[in-house]
């Protein structure tokens, strides 16, 4: 079935990837034979593509011979004639699209084909030789072509767009880097990093952590990694000395995740604060002793190369981004950083233009995006929203506005990959009006 759209036309095949739904004789067919294909492509589908490929043909098929046509300019071709038999066979070039002017065969060193073993020992017969009018077998001959009157449509050259920058997704509880981002064929057409939980790095060896940084780096994929699970006083991690036993514990396997981060190539650690101590422990003896946790782990990641980042959190010690940004000039390391939330701004609708002023101002390079959601009493109670299922985006935008040079985050709970998609899409649209 065709279905024409647009400049193109639709072709639709009564068949899964047009070839057989079982695999077919794989067997060895012994030296210098032919290897059957498992898959063949089905007739019927063969039969339409070819058509297909022909229509779009500037030279005529040569009966036997395979060829590559490239066009250099208006008129102008370099056309490769293969022989992929071994013997000797015919060949004429026929243009398709207007009438041949001239024809000049581009000369190339064939002196291997005197050497020995260029035949493979199953061929005995010369392979024959070139001329005006034949191809010699296992050869390959390239001219130049000049036609008049062409009668094609070239296709305008489409300038391919830079992947973006800056954009993040949050990935939790995977087991393999590459194997999520190939579940995600589209990934870098609008991501250009993840975000994954710190237990990825802790719980594997430097070893395997190596091994898999090779396939990450030439992705060029970016990673950021999160210790926001983790920050839970007990049984994971703790950046408030009230238990010394524990927080060397918590410190050492934080230095340890930095250490991971290193081989992995990421540059990125996100942290949240606790929520304040109940017992045996003040105000003031919980905002020193974070304070001093703080500077040490930014010195830390300093070392590295690796900025740290403030996630803000509902309900934790400096939760709001007055009180994130007096905490910051309060540690005074040049990598330690603020990372706002979307849905924490745009949940506060009556000092939203008030933290926007501050957020101006402020000093960060990471920003969340997710989206409010309140209950029937106007109480926020899930800062995870995906943007696309919110509905005020006047709001959105005004806070998208002043951060859309940041790295954007999206923090939002997905079901599955489809939702990841819609809220990329969502924000993609938001930034650009």
């Amino acid at each position: 079935m065709e279905a024409k759209a647009g400049m193109g036309t639709l072709t639709v095949l009564a068949s899964q990837f047009g070839i057989n739904s079982k695999p077919g004789d794989t067997a060895n067919p012994g030296i210098d034979k032919n290897m059957k294909s498992p898959y063949p492509i089905l007739s019927h589908v063969e039969l339409i593509i070819g058509e297909a490929v022909k229509s779009t043909a500037v030279f005529s098929a040569i009966d036997g011979l395979s060829f590559i046509t490239c066009r250099k300019g208006m008129g102008e071709y370099t056309v490769a004639i293969c022989n992929n038999s071994w013997t000797e066979k015919p060949f004429k070039i026929i243009s398709a699209s207007g009438n041949i002017l001239k024809i000049k065969e581009l000369p190339i060193d064939c002196s291997e084909r005197k050497e020995t073993g260029f035949l493979p020992e199953s061929v005995n017969q010369d392979g024959g030789k070139n001329s005006g009018k034949t191809i010699a077998g296992g050869d390959i001959r390239i001219f130049n072509v000049r036609i008049e009157n062409e009668n094609i449509e070239v296709i305008p050259f489409v300038e391919p767009q830079s992947n973006p920058a800056g954009r993040g997704l949050s990935l939790a509880n995977i087991t393999s880097v590459k194997r999520e981002m190939l579940l995600r064929p589209s990934f870098f057409q609008h991501f250009d990093r993840i975000t994954i939980d710190w237990k990825y790095l802790s719980t594997r060896e430097n070893k395997a952590l190596s091994e898999e940084s090779v396939w990450i780096k030439n992705q060029g994929l970016k990673i950021n990694v999160d210790l926001s699970s983790g920050i839970n006083l007990f049984p994971d991690l703790r950046i408030v000395n009230n238990d010394s036993a524990e927080y060397k514990r918590s410190l050492d396997l934080i230095r340890t995740v930095i250490e991971k981060m290193t081989i992995l190539g990421a540059g990125d650690l996100i942290l949240t604060t606790h929520r304040t101590i109940e017992n045996n422990f003040t105000d003031d003896e919980f905002s020193a002793s974070l304070k001093s946790t703080l500077k040490l782990i930014c010195q830390s990641a300093s070392s590295k190369g690796i900025n740290v980042h403030l996630r803000l959190v509902s309900g934790k010690f400096a939760s709001r981004i007055v009180e994130a940004r007096d905490l910051q000039i309060a540690v005074g390391e040049q990598n330690f950083y603020i990372a706002p939330s979307l849905a924490m701004l745009a949940g506060d609708p009556e000092k939203l233009n008030k933290n926007i002023e501050v957020l101006k101002d402020l000093k960060y390079s990471i920003f969340f995006i997710s989206a409010p959601e309140k209950d029937i009493y106007g109480n926020i109670w899930n800062l995870n929203l995906p943007l696309y299922k919110y509905g005020n985006d006047e709001a959105l935008r005004s806070v998208l506005k002043i951060a859309k040079d940041k790295t954007l985050l999206l923090d939002g709970i997905y079901n599955d990959k489809d939702e990841e998609y819609l809220d990329i899409k969502n924000l993609e649209e938001l930034i650009a009006m």
